[in-house]
């Protein structure tokens, strides 16, 4: 076999295993834990997990006061000191000069990934004061285990985003943000079919690669088309990008995937035709009422009433086209025999007869126009009415989405027509929380919903908190669960954890009488220790279950995902301690920090505590550090994340350690520092540059692993090294 081929071969299974790892890892959305570690997480008392309570923002008035009061760097405790924290900020440009009537927004952060985020809903927003201050009032509000950002338009700058805004870590509220006025851009004219300027029309640029849980994407930037046409977006991230061109009665057009150069402006025109609308009601199926808020989405599926082909699939519908073509051709021949009988004119009849290979042509010309072809969106009023307007003449799918509802299934319409859609509601749980070993009712509470005992864990998204004049009895309602197999996980202060009965939901259904009983758990204690044996305090560890250890792959993968960890700091004389234990197999391993990744033996816990767990040996480790250059100008890259993971042969393979595999984002001058690495063999790949993943470089390097070895570094235990510029 070649060696190109070998290494195609390589990195197909290599993807074949992460994705398998991946299914394994994360079976449904809602995904959960074992028996064994139903209770990870922190042990406070979440928030309700529905939308974020928005938080109270306005400009600052006074430059002092937005430079914020001092930040405590204790960790935040919700239940303490509200009020006294908010998310502050200056904006600024490459000379120092403040940026004035910036639009901040303050969004959650909806990605799983430790690394990466994803636009989720607004919270609040602001403009930037004359000072470039901005600031959310009462940060406290938002959720102590929920992430958030920040993201940052102006039309004469570049968009940034900020993350991590993490309520839980009171340094990260206070950020000041450089926008440059670099880029590329996008410019060109806008006019109807007969060439005719539009000045109403609007240009939405969004970012192709940036993930967002809005239907079009993320929106980097927009403006309106002015008298004569024109429109010119400038300061656009390099990258590539979506367009979506609307105006009032006219169509809407779309361009994707064009790539934007830094230092360069594209040229695009754009020609509308007169559009047409869709209609309608979207009702419960249940109550009849309009349903307010839901999301209607129309796809066209073909044009002036024709059927559209997938050319792909033109072996399934060979016949099929055979057939129209027959048709094509029979009524042809019935016109020369009209025109030779002197009933019709020639020019009627002047088509060459079809055959199967012209109609396939004209099935492939119409696919590619509807592939093209945006979706057309609107979202129902308070009575539950919409209308979808900007689209083409032809026939569209109607799919609708709504909080607390399934989505609907595909059901057709005709521009011009008025549609009923009918979604049913989502299912429920219901029942009480009550301590497992007395009866008595809990009334503070947090409840996951997961797939059933054999899900890995349990991420923040699912989990909701319950307490107040509700839950006096321990009740709950833990609605808006789709058909399926559910169990219920619970956590509350001073208690381990618990589950419900796996229970199988219908359509709309709500099930009643489930109990999820909350077991104290035991304490576990122990002590982090140095190679004399003596304690060592001020060191971050986490429990874990000890079945990870059987799956490296999966434990790779879990510590690459956003989860509640049970977690402790050692005191002065090196122990720590972690109350409400369930009863299980565990390993204590050290947290990302300044030491090198190490953990304990294998130790049991049983149903009587306390439990001592083995000696964690601290290591200092070595640290690395260097410098990321932009590709585009070489200039310092201050949005790149490098990763450095040991570099084992296939004759070593053992060498590789799934916690020692580390991540670093570089400061504002390029230049990253990994610290508490384990003595070793490492190589460093920069996963990404200028905020955008760089595939190419972990695929490529994968693949150079294969052949020729890569550039690697020797790090010794208390080294420090730098690698210079990547």
């Amino acid at each position: 076999m070649k060696r190109g081929a070998t290494v195609a071969v390589f990195v197909l299974c290599a993807v074949a295993i992460v994705g398998g790892a991946a299914w394994y890892l994360l079976q449904d959305p809602s995904v959960g834990s074992s028996a064994k570690d139903a209770s990870f997480g922190s042990r406070d008392l979440a928030a309700r997990r529905d939308a974020p309570e928005p938080a109270v923002s306005r400009p600052s008035s006074d430059p002092a006061a937005a430079a914020g009061r001092p930040i405590s760097s204790v960790p935040f405790d919700p239940q303490l000191a509200r009020g006294e924290l908010f998310v502050s900020g200056t904006v600024f440009e490459d000379s120092g000069r403040p940026v004035v009537g910036a639009r901040v927004d303050l969004l959650v952060d909806s990605s799983r990934s430790l690394t990466g985020f994803q636009e989720g809903a607004l919270v609040a927003g602001t403009l930037t004061n004359d000072a470039g201050n901005f600031q959310f009032e009462d940060a406290a509000r938002l959720k102590a285990r929920d992430r958030y950002l920040l993201r940052v338009r102006h039309p004469d700058y570049q968009l940034e985003r900020v993350s991590p805004i993490d309520p839980a870590v009171p340094a990260t509220l206070r950020r000041d943000i450089l926008l440059r006025r670099t880029g590329g851009g996008l410019a060109g004219q806008i006019t109807d079919e007969y060439g005719t300027p539009l000045n109403n029309a609007v240009v939405a640029v969004y970012d192709a690669v940036q993930a967002s849980t809005e239907y079009l994407g993320a929106l980097e930037k927009e403006a309106a088309a002015d008298a004569t046409g024109r429109f010119r977006l400038s300061s656009l991230r390099a990258g590539f990008k979506t367009v979506r061109v609307t105006a009032p009665g006219y169509t809407t057009a779309a361009r994707t995937d064009f790539e934007v150069r830094e230092g360069a402006m594209l040229g695009l025109d754009f020609r509308l035709a007169r559009g047409r609308s869709i209609s309608g009601n979207v009702v419960g199926r249940d109550s009849g009422q309009g349903v307010a808020g839901a999301l209607v989405v129309a796809r066209l599926l073909r044009l002036d009433g024709q059927r559209g082909v997938d050319p792909a699939d033109a072996e399934k519908h060979a016949a099929e086209i055979a057939k129209v073509a027959a048709a094509a051709n029979e009524e042809a021949a019935a016109r020369a025999a009209k025109r030779a009988a002197g009933a019709e004119s020639a020019a009627d009849s002047e088509a060459e007869p079809a055959t199967a290979e012209d109609e396939l042509r004209r099935q492939r010309a119409q696919w590619a126009t509807l592939r093209k072809a945006p979706p057309g969106i609107a979202k129902t009023d308070a009575e539950g009415a919409f209308e979808i307007q900007g689209l083409e003449d032809g026939a569209y799918e109607i799919i609708v989405r709504a909080a607390g509802y399934q989505e609907s299934s595909p059901q057709g319409a005709m521009v011009g027509e008025s549609v009923l859609v009918e979604i049913s509601r989502n299912g429920a749980l219901r029942g009480r929380c009550i301590d497992a070993a007395t009866g008595e009712p809990v009334t503070a509470f947090t409840l996951a919903a997961v797939a059933g005992p054999e899900q890995r864990f349990i991420p923040s998204s699912v989990k909701r908190g319950f307490s107040g004049p509700g839950t006096a009895d321990g009740a709950f309602e833990y609605g808006d669960l789709a058909p399926g197999r559910w169990q219920l996980v619970g956590e509350a202060p001073g208690y381990a954890g618990g589950r419900s009965e796996v229970v199988q939901l219908s359509m709309g259904e709500t099930r009643e009488g489930l109990v999820v009983k909350l077991e104290r758990g035991v304490e576990v204690n122990g002590k982090v220790v140095d190679a004399s044996g003596k304690g060592v305090g001020g060191v971050g560890v986490h429990l874990e279950p000890s079945d990870l250890a059987a799956h490296p792959l999966a434990a790779l993968m879990m510590r690459q995902v956003r989860r509640d960890r049970i977690s402790a700091t050692s005191d002065a004389g090196g122990r720590y301690r972690f109350p409400n234990v369930l009863a299980g197999s565990y390993h204590v391993e050290t947290a990302e920090g300044a030491l090198a990744p190490s953990k304990t033996a294998v130790f049991a816990v049983g149903a009587a505590g306390p439990v001592e767990a083995p000696d964690l040996l601290a290591s200092r480790g070595a640290t690395m550090t260097g410098r990321v250059l932009r590709k585009s100008d070489r200039a310092p890259d201050p949005e790149a994340t490098v990763r450095v993971a040991p570099y084992a042969t296939a004759a070593d393979a053992s060498a590789f350690t799934a916690g020692s595999q580390r991540e670093a984002a570089t400061d504002a001058a390029g230049r990253f520092v990994l610290d508490g690495l384990p003595p070793g063999n490492y190589r460093v790949m920069v996963v990404r540059r200028e905020n955008v993943q760089n595939f190419a470089e972990i695929l490529g390097t994968v693949a150079r692993n294969q052949g020729s070895p890569p550039t690697t570094y020797v790090l010794t235990d208390g080294a420090s090294l730098d690698v210079g510029d990547l």
